[in-house]
């Protein structure tokens, strides 16, 4: 009696056992990369970089380019800041021609600009409220270009009652009025009085930018 061995049986028997192990193999790979933050590399152990250079795609035809020469220094890219909101820490990156950039990591204050009013002032960011392209920088606090941000009000807001001598978001007790119309109504010179005088016509605020006042919180960008 004879036995006919069934060879295309076995094959798919032995790819899928193996296949399994290099799939395990890969996900505990992955895993320790991930727990002991591992640098990423490739098949062959070298690191991989972040690189701008065209050689290393294929052609327009699909046809692989030979490797003519190593990398270049000025082909080089750089991992994004993606600042996040926190105790200020700014890092050093020497770049090319002896220069130096600073690549803010984390940041807890800025300069803001009141744009009709031509004021600028240093003050705390609080939150990032708003992002057109992503809510996942929101729920991360990370600062970038165009996200709405959730400024403290108070420098803008003392800039405001010493320059047109008028109370600005001030909705608190009694005892604190008495102390805030004090310093606003402090003595002044006449010359000083006419220029006040001369600026009520331009002391005027949109009602939501009241409130935001009245709140403490201002929006910015």
């Amino acid at each position: 009696m004879f036995y006919q061995h069934n060879n295309n049986a076995h094959h798919v028997y032995l790819r899928k056992k193996y296949s399994k192990v290099a799939s395990d193999s890969l996900n505990r790979v992955t895993f320790a990369f991930q727990q002991q933050k591992i640098f990423p590399t490739d098949m062959l152990g070298r690191f991989v970089g972040i690189s701008r250079d065209s050689r290393h795609k294929r052609s327009h035809t699909g046809a692989k380019r030979a490797q003519y020469r190593k990398k270049r220094k000025f082909e080089l890219g750089r991992q994004p800041a993606n600042t996040k909101l926190g105790p200020k820490r700014i890092h050093e990156v020497r770049v090319r021609g002896g220069n130096r950039k600073f690549r803010a990591l984390r940041l807890d204050s800025g300069n803001f600009s009141w744009g009709s009013e031509s004021v600028t002032r240093k003050t705390r960011l609080v939150a990032v409220v708003y992002n057109a392209s992503n809510n996942e920088l929101v729920r991360t606090n990370t600062l970038v270009k165009g996200a709405v941000i959730q400024i403290d009000a108070t420098p803008f807001r003392q800039w405001y009652e010493a320059h047109y001598a008028q109370p600005l978001g001030r909705r608190k007790a009694k005892k604190e009025g008495m102390v805030e119309s004090e310093e606003l109504n402090k003595k002044r010179s006449k010359h000083v009085l006419r220029k006040i005088e001369s600026r009520k016509e331009s002391s005027k605020l949109d009602p939501l930018l009241d409130d935001q006042f009245t709140t403490g919180r201002l929006y910015g960008m």
